[in-house]
């Protein structure tokens, strides 16, 4: 089935992306409705493979990285991969603040001609998303600094707002 509106004291957000990011240990079972499916790069099982059976049917294939990772090991899943998440965080609870090393590594992505989506996940705030967007960023997942915002329709409007930020790496490092 197909996720419904992520909303907060009735108001709607955005339609829920039907993507799911796994760590996973075998193969995926993609009858759960997800259009991308993202796998860590760091997984304990054969990611090429898992990639390839997520495009064959018919699903974008994402491959995620955490920043304690060498962004090298990006290099050899990146012709199999429909997006790049970038973790801006290290995984395991919200609230945390980005990593801005990270943000280099969107930056050198996305001049390689990397032509997916270049996804980051932590720490991205209204104060730090343009930043990222000029860096080269095409899709940000926002979690507290949304959901714990106590003005979010504002937040919201703003968001969106920024969607016509152009990507030219011109921002310096906050």
């Amino acid at each position: 089935g197909k996720l419904p509106f992520v909303s907060r004291g009735g108001l709607k957000i955005q339609k829920a992306f039907e993507t799911f990011g796994l760590s996973v240990r075998d193969k995926v079972c993609m009858d759960a409705g997800a259009s991308t499916l993202t796998i860590h790069a760091e997984a304990d099982t054969d990611v090429h493979s898992l990639l390839s059976h997520i495009r064959e049917r018919g699903c974008m294939a994402g491959i995620a990285i955490k920043p304690s990772t060498d962004e090298k090991k990006l290099e050899e899943f990146l012709s199999a991969a429909d997006l790049v998440l970038m973790m801006t965080v290290e995984p395991g609870f919200g609230g945390q603040k980005l990593d801005e090393h990270v943000i280099g590594r969107i930056r050198r992505l996305k001049d390689t001609g990397y032509a997916g989506e270049i996804e980051a996940d932590g720490g991205i705030r209204e104060d730090n998303l343009e930043w990222l967007i000029h860096n080269g960023l095409t899709v940000a997942v926002m979690g507290t600094a949304l959901f714990r915002n106590p003005d979010m329709k504002g937040c919201v409007e703003r968001l969106h707002r920024m969607r016509g930020t152009k990507q030219t790496g011109e921002m310096e490092n906050r």
